[in-house]
């Protein structure tokens, strides 16, 4: 697009000249029909099957509708709105032929010059706040702000990974504002009162809310519509071959959950078998200072669940195919695992890589103490130096400034048994002389989601309980939520907990 300076309609023009027609595939045109018919519609979809361009198609139905309208866009915190939510709302926008800067801004005013109408309830401040040129608007509301969101009215409310929202809070903060802004004027809008969900299939207990949206839609078939789809439908639309390589390097229940849409099964016997996503898990405990432009690069200053002043404990498990970190700290009388990172070798990417991602995350960590945590295989050597792997990752380390003390147990890897004894003790919260266990659920998901689907079989000679590392086999793109990272979690709590669980 051309620079028109300050004539608005001179840069309108341009934009009009740049818009491509689309093509929807089934499930958007049946999520683009449902929004005017349906008060609640929930997509969940596989991955690739086009939810980015359904959410823009939303917004811009809404605001074509219902001008000087507001409404709230729900996140569980404003990091998943600056890193991830927003770059991918603006793509979705200009698909709609709606560009930023031009039809709408993003966290500010508009020029004055070009006269644009205000929502009939402006907010005080634009910080969180996206304002259309027909005078919509929408509030950016966070989760892991206490009480964001109260005192609102709203004509609309959206989500987007919505399988990660809390729904006690969406129900508490949120919905009471659904009142309407100037409900004489939007009464008779299809869109008035709209509640609209966009997510994947979700895979941890925090998403049951959406299952449970399917079983009131029997109850309440006029106003309720869950639309399921996966990304066969939008193959058309995917890189060739796309999915066939996806199915190859994905483990089969992720393949099955992320692109085919497949609801997981429960996990049985599972070997973290008392952890539970309400209990032991929390949602991100962002600073804010630190995160505050759209697509910036995270760093440690921006997670308020650190404390810069404490050491750190790492959890390494390595590998060819995965090179796995679990980043801990320990907290009076709690244990906060509160990132996980990993490096996959079909990415052409090695252990130094990893070291690497931490050094750049926690660069201005100013306690530069890391406890490193590993078993066994962190005493062969890596096969490109006379190193083993566990002094190459700590020299790395200690290059850019860190002190490094090796934790290594040496000899046998510790039973599976004791592990999972020692696990049981943790999560269940019985045992006093142990601290609590918690995980941040955003920044360590993939250390979750590993640990929520690790199973248990009997193996050995006396068929005792071993952890179930069938995962751990082929080139897979998903690895990360094999059991690699669960085993670098062991190792913490291991050294940290073995003498006192016997």
């Amino acid at each position: 697009m051309q620079n028109g300076g300050n004539d608005w309609q001179t840069l309108l023009r341009q934009a009009d000249e740049k818009v491509v027609p689309l093509a929807y595939n089934p499930a958007q045109m049946v999520a683009s029909m449902a929004i005017r018919k349906y008060k609640v519609v929930a997509n969940i979809w596989g991955r690739g099957t086009g939810k980015t361009t359904s959410l823009g198609d939303t917004i811009r139905q809404v605001q074509q509708s219902m001008p000087r309208a507001v409404g709230a866009f729900v996140s569980p915190s404003y990091q998943f709105f600056l890193t991830r939510i927003i770059p991918s709302l603006v793509q979705g926008l200009e698909m709609q032929g709606l560009f930023q800067n031009l039809h709408y801004f993003i966290g500010r005013r508009p020029p004055a010059s070009w006269k644009w109408p205000l929502p009939y309830q402006p907010p005080h401040k634009f910080e969180h706040f996206i304002q259309f040129y027909n005078g919509m608007g929408i509030h950016l509301v966070s989760q892991d702000v206490p009480g964001d969101g109260r005192g609102l009215n709203l004509d609309f409310v959206l989500t987007d990974e919505s399988a990660l929202i809390d729904k006690a809070k969406l129900d508490e903060t949120v919905m009471p504002a659904l009142r309407g802004s100037k409900g004489e004027v939007f009464a008779k809008s299809p869109f008035f009162g709209l509640q609209t969900h966009h997510t994947s299939m979700p895979l941890t207990s925090k998403g049951q809310w959406l299952f449970d949206l399917e079983t009131q839609q029997l109850a309440s078939p006029d106003t309720i519509k869950v639309i399921l789809a996966n990304a066969l439908i939008n193959r058309h639309n995917l890189m060739p071959g796309y999915l066939e390589e996806r199915k190859k390097t994905t483990l089969p229940w992720m393949y099955e959950s992320e692109y085919m849409n497949v609801r997981p099964a429960q996990t049985e016997n599972g070997f973290y078998a008392l952890l539970h996503e309400h209990k032991h898990g929390y949602g991100g405990n962002f600073n804010y200072t630190h995160l505050n432009r759209i697509g910036q690069s995270m760093d440690s200053r921006a997670d308020s669940d650190c404390d810069p002043a404490k050491p750190l404990n790492l959890g390494v498990d390595w590998g060819s195919v995965i090179n796995s970190l679990a980043v801990c700290q320990q907290h009076p009388d709690e244990l906060r695992a509160l990132k996980s990172m990993f490096v996959l070798g079909e990415n052409q990417e090695t252990q130094d890589d990893l070291a690497d991602q931490f050094l750049r995350y926690y660069t201005h960590h100013t306690n530069k103490i890391a406890f490193m945590h590993y078993d066994r295989t962190g005493n062969v050597g890596t096969g490109n130096t006379r190193e083993t792997r566990a002094v190459q990752f700590a020299n790395r380390l200690r290059k850019a400034g860190w002190r490094v003390q090796p934790m290594s147990r040496g000899g046998k890897n510790p039973e599976h048994e004791r592990k999972r004894l020692i696990w049981e003790r943790l999560l269940g919260e019985t045992d006093g002389r142990l601290p609590k266990f918690r995980i941040n659920t955003i920044n360590a998901r993939d250390l979750f989601i590993s640990m929520q689907n690790a199973r248990v079989k009997r193996g050995g000679t006396f068929g005792e309980i071993r952890k179930d590392k069938s995962g751990e086999t082929g080139r897979n793109k998903t690895r990360q939520h094999a059991t690699d990272l669960s085993d670098a979690v062991d190792m913490v709590a291991f050294d940290l907990f073995s003498q006192k669980v016997r």
